[in-house]
């Protein structure tokens, strides 16, 4: 039997059956723009296999098959309760005879189609049958709903039939059961009553004053509520606690109204004077009814019940008991918000009693209209069973997200799931088994979206995410992470463990180019189908190119190029990162404080004049890497030359021109630094071609390496040495200027200049700087 209830919402089903597969190719091709899910069989024997698993809304059935023919397999499908109401559309050779014809629509056919088949014909018979399908889910929905319905209303009428039955009884059983309490009294008082009797006289008066109260209880059953008696029967509870409050100044009056509850156990009575005592007693302890006097020391009724409604408390019935009684207070009384008006005068314990339980039903019947309207407002958006949002909800949210996308320019992607396999969940293990692996699924999405995610039911076992401002990447990353648990995950259910995977399809607003909302969830949906053809458990993406459309996979579990590519490259940069905080480390501990605030600085000029001439972050990060290997090769090399107080020599200085080769061959060991190789190799190489090591010049020297010469020679010259003094920035940046065209990228200097200038980090007067500007102006390449 299929599991109806939880396909009423999926999109429709095509069966095609052909035994040639161009032919399948063919019909699917045209009925691709559809909204629907094809599913394709070579032979009778295929088809009703495919009947087993699905709820078509139309079969498009050849006859001329080989073994089992398209009349033996529409007989076959008219002769299955679960199947018989399927339509079928036969597709036959043009030249079949009438007999044929005849045959086709005593087999159970509904239309009947020649070869070649007109494209616009048979899409807009299918057409009409996807809408007759869809409309009959609707249906059917409807009718289940009437259904509960009706069912809530015969099971509110039964109730109503055991109360009517129940208050019958106890006025029947009141009468005989104050006789016999009487009548004990009576033999109690009576001195010639055999002692054997007297003994069991005061036992049996119990009993009957237990089952007096009983009665006294079901007679004002309508102010109880419904409690929880086991695991599957509710009862009604004639022990609850009613509290009402009486606020009245007048002791006596109060004393009369709590005489008149005295006997009622369950009806338990506090008293304020004033409306000041009673908020007080209000904001401490929750009351069930409030009993209210007009005329009060502070204030009159209307006073209060206006102090209730903005103390938002309101909801709590008042019945307001008065000396006042004339029709005008009456009615103030009860348009301000009052449940019901009692005379003092006349006043008795079964009015008193009938009002308070008419006024806490009043109340129930408020209480449980607003919760229907709160449950209406969560039917007509939410799902039922998952809590997720449902499919109607779906819509709308779409519109209004695909419609910001576009009127922003923002990204937008969707994934659709499908539980892979899920009917055998039901058929194995039932389908209130089912139904806890749908809810526990969607508490997995619920637990790993975002906030500003939006997760819906989309049909059965199918679900949707919709992610606003994520690009195919993000939407890759949230469905292999889902998928990963999906694999890892066992649900447990009944002593049954079990695991299930899902299906996966994406669409991106930018890669896929979609003219609504509605197309966008149908390309995901197309992703999903060739996941699952492609063997289910993985992800596919929809991409579309040029006037083609291609799919493409996410693979999982490691395999395929494009996803290998993406996951070494993260792993690279991640071991370049631990790379250059070992690094960092090395220089604080072995270099001293002096070369560590050295590479801090480099690091900041870096980052602020990549910044300027809008470099992009790996390239920023590549010269970054340089400053923390350069220092780091000087400590490994020795720093003998570093704290050399006298003048170099010509050794030493052909020592620091070896270095930046003796750095490549250190940096070699490490193949995960190529870019950052280049920059090290022709860092001393200089802007005319008279630098080391290659003489090579201008654009030929990579810019990494131009930008990292000229701002390691700022630092260099403005940080102090063994054999020399810091030199002040005015003369470091004027040296710098000077070789601007010779030395340096003069450009690079120029750029320079204006970014330390413009972050203060550059302690040169005005008119300083606007020499350095003209000497600048005539460097400049022409």
């Amino acid at each position: 039997m299929k599991e109806t209830t939880q396909r009423k919402t999926s999109v429709a089903k095509i069966l095609i059956v052909d035994d040639k597969s161009a032919n399948l190719v063919s019909f699917e091709a045209i009925l691709n723009s559809l909204n629907v899910e094809i599913i394709k069989a070579l032979s009778g024997e295929q088809a009703l296999s495919k009947l087993l698993e699905h709820d078509f809304a139309v079969i498009l059935l050849d006859i001329q098959m080989p073994g089992m023919d398209g009349f033996e397999t529409a007989e076959l499908i008219r002769g299955n309760a679960d199947t018989k109401e399927v339509p079928i559309i036969f597709i036959t050779a043009a030249d079949e005879n009438k007999k044929t014809v005849f045959k086709g629509y005593e087999s159970g056919a509904v239309d009947l189609l020649f070869k070649p088949v007109d494209s616009i014909v048979l899409k807009s018979k299918v057409a009409v049958f996807i809408n007759l399908y869809h409309q009959r889910k609707t249906i059917e929905i409807q009718k289940e709903t009437i259904l509960n319905q009706h069912r809530t209303r015969i099971e509110e009428e039964r109730l109503k039939v055991v109360l009517q039955m129940a208050g019958a009884t106890a006025h029947e059983l009141n009468q005989p059961l104050m006789m016999l309490m009487g009548n004990m009294e009576l033999l109690e008082m009576d001195k010639f009553a055999p002692e054997s009797v007297k003994k069991f006289a005061p036992r049996i008066k119990k009993s009957a004053q237990r089952l007096s109260d009983t009665v006294r209880k079901i007679q004002t059953i309508e102010s109880y509520k419904i409690k929880r008696h086991d695991e599957v029967t509710d009862i009604m509870d004639l022990d609850k606690e009613i509290h009402i409050i009486y606020i009245e100044d007048n002791a006596a009056d109060y004393k009369t109204v709590e005489l008149m509850l005295k006997e009622y156990a369950n009806m338990k009575l506090s008293w304020a004077e004033t409306i000041t005592l009673a908020f007080q007693k209000l904001t401490d302890k929750t009351f069930d009814v409030i009993l209210l006097d007009f005329a009060l020391p502070d204030g009159t009724g209307l006073d209060f019940i206006e102090e209730l409604k903005k103390r938002q408390i309101a909801d709590t019935p008042v019945i307001c008991i008065t000396d006042q009684g004339s029709d005008k207070v009456a009615s103030r009384i009860l348009c301000s918000g009052a449940y019901d008006y009692l005379p003092k005068l006349g006043l008795n314990k079964e009015l008193l009693i009938g009002t308070i339980n008419s006024a806490l039903e009043k109340s129930r019947l408020k209480n449980n209209l607003g919760l229907a309207m709160k449950k209406m407002a969560d039917m007509s958006t939410h799902d039922m069973l998952t809590g997720l949002y449902n499919r109607r909800h779906m819509n709308e949210v779409m519109d209004q997200e695909f419609g910001r996308a576009l009127r922003y320019d923002l990204e937008l992607s969707c994934i659709i799931f499908d539980l892979d396999f899920f009917k055998k969940v039901n058929d194995n293990f039932g389908h209130a088994c089912g139904d806890f692996v749908l809810k526990e699924f969607a508490s997995t999405i619920m637990q790993n979206k975002r906030e500003s995610d939006y997760a819906f039911r989309y049909g059965g076992e199918e679900f949707l995410l919709l992610l606003p401002q994520t690009d195919v990447r993000g939407a890759c990353m949230v469905g292999e992470n889902l998928l990963t648990h999906c694999r890892n995950h066992q649900y447990i259910y009944d002593n049954n463990s079990f695991v299930i995977t899902t299906s996966m399809g994406i669409a991106n607003i930018t890669v896929c180019r979609p003219k609504s909302g509605e197309e966008l969830v149908d390309l995901a949906g197309k992703a999903l189908y060739k996941a699952k053809s492609a063997g289910r458990n993985c992800l596919y993406v929809y991409k579309r190119e040029s006037n083609s459309d291609t799919l493409f996979q996410r693979p999982h579990g490691g395999k395929g190029l494009s996803y290998l590519k993406e996951e070494f490259a993260g792993i690279l940069s991640k071991t370049k990162k631990a790379a250059m905080d070992s690094i960092a480390l090395l220089i604080e501990e072995v270099g001293g404080r002096q070369l560590e605030n050295e590479t801090q600085r480099i690091l900041i000029y870096i980052s602020l004049l990549c910044k300027k001439v809008g470099l992009a972050n790996p390239t920023m990060v590549s010269i970054q890497n340089v400053a923390f290997l350069s220092n780091c090769f000087k400590i490994m090399l020795g720093n003998e030359l570093l704290l050399k107080k006298e003048t170099l020599t010509k050794e030493d200085k052909k020592k620091i021109e070896q270095l930046p080769c003796l750095q490549g061959g250190l940096i070699n060991q490490l193949g995960i630094f190529k870019e950052e190789k280049k920059i090290l190799l022709y860092k001393r190489e200089w802007y005319d071609g008279s630098g080391c090591p290659e003489g090579r010049h201008k654009e030929e020297i990579p810019l990494g390496a131009r930008i990292f010469s000229i701002i390691n020679t700022f630092v260099a010259i403005t940080s102090d040495r063994a054999y020399r003094k810091k030199t002040s920035h005015e003369k470091a940046i004027l040296e710098i200027v000077k070789k601007a065209g010779t030395q340096f990228d003069p450009i690079l200097v120029d750029s320079f200049v204006d970014t330390l200038l413009e972050n203060s980090l550059l302690e040169v007067t005005g008119p300083q700087i606007d020499s350095m500007k003209t000497m600048m102006h005539n460097k400049m390449p022409i």
